[in-house]
């Protein structure tokens, strides 16, 4: 217990010290211009992968209360420092395979603010931030699915012609979910909450 809480304060510690030291020059946020290029993959290699490359990609998200309305942020980004290469350069085929995560993470951003944007939230803030932790964390256990079900298909973007097909197939996905492309924040009135 004691070892458990001391790695998450030295985790919390690192991530306050990488913040201050570099402020948020170590995210990337997803948007439509923003391609992944090499220099992007700054962290050490993880000794169990099957790829020679990994793209740190995550979902940013925050449930707050601001003047009587819930405010929900929730973006797509990469983490620099959780994203590494074996090699010193990635190919082309490569990147737009990594490019395929980002764009994954970017579709299940987007069906998290469709989930919130349609929710009737609960009669109090603790009730309504537990909600949109479940809605979270189920949205987050779907997209681990299909960013896997991506490395099975394209055997971890080694064949090409998997890897563009689902180039199109999630380009075709982000665009009929370009109505929630927006990351700003989703206020809800507090009175439509109850």
């Amino acid at each position: 217990m004691l070892i458990s809480k001391t790695i998450t304060l030295i985790s919390v510690f690192c991530l306050i010290v990488t913040s201050t030291v570099f402020g948020q020059s170590y995210l990337i946020t997803w948007s439509e211009n923003t391609k992944i290029s090499s220099s992007d993959f700054e962290g050490m290699p993880s000794d169990h992968s099957q790829s020679p490359n990994h793209l740190g990609t995550f979902i940013d998200k925050s449930f707050d209360m601001k003047e009587g309305k819930i405010v929900i942020s929730i973006i797509a980004k990469v983490n620099r420092f959780d994203s590494w290469k074996t090699d010193s350069s990635i190919s082309s085929d490569n990147l737009a395979f990594q490019q395929g995560h980002f764009n994954i993470t970017e579709l299940f951003a987007r069906k998290l603010r469709e989930t919130v944007s349609e929710e009737t939230f609960g009669n109090s803030f603790k009730s309504s931030a537990d909600l949109f932790s479940k809605q979270f964390i189920s949205n987050y256990e779907e997209m681990l699915a299909y960013q896997n079900s991506y490395e099975m298909a394209t055997n971890h973007g080694r064949n090409l012609n998997k890897c563009n097909k689902w180039v199109n197939k999630l380009q075709n996905k982000l665009y009929e979910m370009n109505e929630y492309s927006s990351s700003s924040d989703i206020i809800i009135d507090y009175k439509r909450a109850n």
